[in-house]
């Protein structure tokens, strides 16, 4: 119920999200390409505002589309950097001149001669041509009193398209400082006459004087200006004297090369344009700074030439043609340098020799690279280095450049854009406007659905209320008839054990008496060895079973204390040596931390010996070899006449998970995660002593892990009374029957038989392995491992013929330590016989097919087990003797595991591989076969009790035999088909295997066949 209540709030925010308010948060919706349709899902208080970005969106694409003007193409730049400043559009052509540009110079009687006119570039079409350059206008010349005279006029037809050419106008006569220019008609670009120059020049020999001021003016009213000052380039200081150096980065450059030293006359860059085609001229434009600092002719060479390569008609070379001009020389300055060319051709070479000096290094810089025919520019695809030194750092840049600078430039193709955008968004806002209306209603309905919502939300909500409360009452009944029933599983569990016990004491009591007897009257050590092992495991089952009676006791009744003096110093001490030899034999590190004055206290010893037995016990049962157990004993006076008696326990086992703390206490109470050998206890043993040391009005806690993840200490505190030094009385501590272990493994050691089978018996149970070892000692070299991985290294260091494992051991149980065996090819042949207390049919199954021989429940018969140990050495014995007798057995047909039956077939595949090498000897057959002599030796023996050398032989005798009786080649050569070197060793050992010559079986086999 408790995953209804958030489903139930969800499915009402859910529903109060469809009203309007939520939609008014909704603030980031974007109008742009939406339908009548789409605008029918849209949050309705989004609507206004998406109404609003529309009608904003439309205001901008008016404003851009009445106050920029436009190109086809980005607006293109030459090679000073800068575009065409002053690029009006008109609807129709004037019949009187509309632009007026005035340039007035900085020295007012300047004779300015010629003025240059560097066309915009539209690089849409090809060839290229110019953008926007006036089809009809006139150059005047403005004198300081005010009259005009006309220099250049283009009004009866149309000025021919210079294409990338800058308009060279020469003539301009006498001395003044201002120009003006009126055009008339301007280019036809799509639906608009455009006026457009990339830049004015006016230039004085090697110089360009600088411009004071421009001038714009129009009678057209509605005409937009982009500023006067870009129609002359104002990032060059014009009018330096000659020889001004600046530093090559500074120069605006699409060609630009420094050298370590000057280049060779055969030195030349190679050109390349888009087609064969008549060229008349290439001209070349010098460097520019680009940091306002004018460098007249930067980098330009002091000598150049150009040589084209004629072409046939399928665009091959054919070969050079020099140009009659030779050797251009002198640097320009400012102006342009033609050089006339002639002839077919897409191929170039541009020659450079005696290049300027800057900063110590020859410098070739060139503004830029025209390619001309008539009006209009090829395009340059490739340009090539060839003959410079290996040093040359060349700087590749556009011949033209892309960018418009920063300038708010519309293109062509951006204007028909936008006013398609503006006739969708028209659109748009009327289906906007259409959709406000539509969904006015519909949020109108949906506030009447919101009020009904409401009320079934409420009702709702109080019956899943109700619904809630009456399921909390229904679990808290179960859980308090479940508590109940669990208390009387446990008093039923209780009181079964506590019958069973009774009835066990009985024939307990008829066993011990005279088993005690009779170990009076025996006087032969093995039999006394029997008798003490069967006494100390009686005594042990009589503990448990006392204990189970004790624990019950003390649930019903007689819960009072029989307290009596003691000495508690001595009687911890005394507890504690009981169980030295237990820890001596596990290699525990125990010790103990007691005050040095004895401590007379009135306690009831048998509950203070009982809490102290199962404490030191069980610490020293979970503690693995070499661990430590620690026993601190403290008195803290309370006052003159009472005290608190506090003992500790402390070990470095294997602790406590945190999900089993709570319930260490409980009876009969398991840990899940708890190894085989870990689970060994009762689980009375802590349930018992919280019961004692509750009766005594003690304390108990338990703490796990204390040390780097394991480890587990129990502190105890109990009141005790002083009690006066003569009045106590020595109390007798008997030890625990199960720590007193006899000798007896001296004795057996000195009866194991040595010549007979070995047998490994692996087994954590010290008992059940002395008591197995007892009864096989007297016919098998018998040999011990303490768990799993303790039998692995006893397997591999005596290689036994059998092994007899427990199933549940510490750190590797039977079945994980029978696999191994069975998947190691060297021990794999070793039967196995598993015991185990667990007699279900899955367990048995579980360990039969990891490979196991046999298995055998406990408690077992001595005899059964000792039957079936000598049943599997039997028919080991028995294949062994079948293979030596010479009986062809192959592999497949032997009763062994799978793992051995790949180790035979591969050592008779070895054999077979090597049959006719008389070389092939048992180091050879070991390295084949990844083994050393001796363990291939062990394999050998305990699969087929043949010796390397003797199998080997024995296989090719075998296959000698089969030769001679299904062949008829000589003996001889059969000999050595087997590989023998000598056809008289070959008949000896024949003989000697088979008890017949290789010339009788050859007659008998074809007697056979006859």
């Amino acid at each position: 119920m408790k995953s209804v209540i958030p489903i139930l709030f969800l499915a009402v925010y859910l529903v109060v999200s469809m009203g309007p308010n939520a939609y008014a948060e909704t603030n980031q919706f974007d109008a742009s390409g939406f339908s009548a349709a789409d605008f029918s899902t849209v949050p309705f208080h989004s609507i206004p505002e998406a109404k609003k970005r529309i009608q904003e969106r439309i205001e901008q694409i008016d404003f851009q589309l009445d106050t920029l003007p436009q190109l086809n193409e980005p607006l293109q730049l030459d090679a000073y950097g800068y575009h065409g400043g002053y690029l009006p559009a008109l609807d129709e052509l004037p019949e009187e001149p509309r632009w007026t540009v005035k340039i007035q110079f900085e020295e007012p009687y300047m004779k300015v001669n010629p003025i240059i006119l560097v066309p915009a570039i539209d690089r849409s079409v090809t060839p290229i041509r110019s953008y926007g350059f006036p089809k009809r206008f006139r150059v005047l010349r403005e004198f300081p009193d005010g009259s005009t005279k006309l220099t250049h006029e283009w009004m009866e037809k149309d000025c021919p398209d210079p294409g990338r050419t800058p308009l060279i106008l020469d003539g301009i006569g006498r001395i003044s400082s201002k120009i003006i220019i009126e055009v008339y008609r301007g280019d036809r670009v799509g639906e608009k006459e455009v006026f457009a120059l990339d830049e004015i020049l006016g230039v004085r020999k090697h110089f360009t004087p600088q411009a004071e001021s421009v001038e714009v003016s129009s009678e057209l009213e509605s005409l937009p200006y982009w500023g006067a000052a870009y129609l002359i380039d104002r990032k060059t200081s014009l009018g330096l004297p000659l020889g001004y150096q600046a530093e090559a980065e500074n120069v605006a450059t699409d060609y630009s090369i420094v050298l370590d030293q000057q280049p060779s006359a055969e030195s030349y860059i190679e050109i390349e344009i888009t087609e064969s085609s008549p060229v008349n001229e290439i001209i070349l434009y010098p460097a520019v700074p680009s940091d306002g600092v004018l460098i007249p002719g930067y980098g330009f060479p002091g000598k150049v030439r150009v040589e084209r390569q004629i072409s046939n008609a399928d665009g091959e070379r054919r070969g050079v043609y020099a140009n009659p001009d030779q050797w251009n020389e002198g640097n320009p300055g400012h102006n342009i340098v033609r050089i006339p060319i002639h002839k077919h051709g897409r191929w170039f070479r541009l020659y450079v020799c005696d290049l300027p000096v800057v900063d110590g290094k020859p410098v070739f810089a060139l503004g830029e690279i025209l390619v001309q025919r008539n009006e209009f520019v090829y395009p340059i695809q490739k340009i090539e280095l060839h003959g410079f030194p290996e040093s040359a750092q060349k700087q590749t840049h556009l011949l033209i450049d892309q960018k418009a600078n920063g300038q708010p430039v519309m293109l062509m193709q951006d204007w028909l854009d936008q006013l398609t955008e503006r006739s969708r968004l028209e659109q748009e806002l009327h289906d906007c406007l259409t959709a406000e209306d539509r969904l006015g209603e519909r949020w109108n309905r949906t506030w009447r659905k919101m009020a009904w919502s409401t009320v079934i939300f409420i009702l709702v909500l109080a019956l899943s209320g109700f619904g809630f409360s009456l399921i909390q009452r229904y679990r808290l009944r179960r859980r308090v008839e479940e508590e109940h029933r669990q208390m009387e599983l446990e008093q039923m569990k209780v009181r079964f054990f506590t019958h069973i016990s009774h009835e066990l004491r009985t024939p307990l009591t008829v066993i011990l008496g005279p088993l005690e007897k009779l170990m009076k009257m025996l006087s032969e050590p093995l039999q006394l060895e029997y008798a003490s092992l069967m006494h100390r495991n009686v005594k042990k089952l009589q503990k448990l079973v006392d204990q189970l009676l004790e624990f019950r006791t003390l649930q019903e009744q007689n819960r009072d204390l029989s307290l009596s003096s003691a000495d508690l110093v001595r009687f911890v001490r005394n507890s504690f040596q009981i169980y030295h030899s237990m820890a001596t034999d596990k290699s525990i590190h125990y010790r103990l931390s007691i005050p040095d004055e004895p401590v007379h206290a009135l306690v009831d010893a048998g509950k203070f010996q009982k809490i102290l037995d199962n404490l030191i016990s069980n610490a020293l049962k979970y503690t693995p070899e070499s661990g430590s157990v620690h026993l601190l004993f403290k008195v803290d006076e309370i006052d003159g006449i009472r005290a608190s008696l506090q003992f500790i326990v402390e070990d470095t086992g294997v602790g406590i998970t945190e999900a089993d703390l709570p319930h260490v206490f409980e009876q009969f109470y398991r840990a899940d995660g708890l190894q085989p050998i870990q689970a060994v206890g009762s689980g009375i043993g802590l349930a018992l002593v919280k019961e004692l040391v509750d009766v005594w009005g003690g304390e108990i806690a338990v703490e796990s892990p204390i040390n780097e993840g394991h480890g587990t200490r129990f502190t105890v505190r109990l009141p005790v009374e002083f009690a006066e030094a003569e009045d106590v009385e020595p109390e007798e501590i008997l030890p625990p029957e199960e720590t007193a272990l006899s000798n007896a493994e001296d004795s057996v050691s000195d009866r194991m038989h040595p010549s007979g089978p070995r047998i490994l018996i692996v087994e954590d149970n010290e008992e059940v392995r002395l008591f197995i070892r007892l009864e096989l000692a007297e016919n098998y070299e018998v040999y011990e491992g303490v768990d799993g991985e303790d039998g692995l290294k006893k397997v591999m260091e005596i290689m036994p013929d059998l092994i007899v494992t427990d199933v549940m051991m510490p750190k590797m149980d039977g079945v994980e330590f029978c696999r191994r065996i069975k998947q190691d090819e060297i021990t794999s042949h070793i039967p196995v016989i598993m015991l185990t207390a667990r007699g279900s049919q899955e367990h048995q199954l579980e360990g039969l097919e990891t490979g196991a021989d046999d298995y055998v429940t406990k408690p077992f018969s001595s005899p059964l087990l000792k039957a079936r140990i000598h049943n599997l050495l039997e028919s080991r014995r028995l294949l062994r003797e079948r293979f030596s007798r010479g009986i062809s057995v192959e592999p497949s047909a032997i009763t062994v595991t799978s793992a051995d039956e790949k180790f035979l077939q591969r050592a008779i595949g070895v054999v077979e591989e090597h049959m006719e090498d008389p070389e092939f000897s048992v180091q050879s057959f070991s390295k084949a076969m990844h083994m050393d002599r001796s363990t291939l030796l062990v394999k050998l023996k305990a699969l087929v009790d043949q010796s390397p050398q003797a199998f080997i032989r024995i296989l090719r005798l075998k296959r000698a035999k089969q030769l001679l009786e299904q062949g008829s080649d000589p003996v001889a050569d059969i000999a050595f088909q087997v590989g023998f070197h000598e056809p008289t060793n070959f008949s000896r050992a024949f003989k000697k295997q088979f008890d017949r010559s290789p010339t009788e079986c050859r007659k008998n086999g074809t007697s056979g066949s006859e």
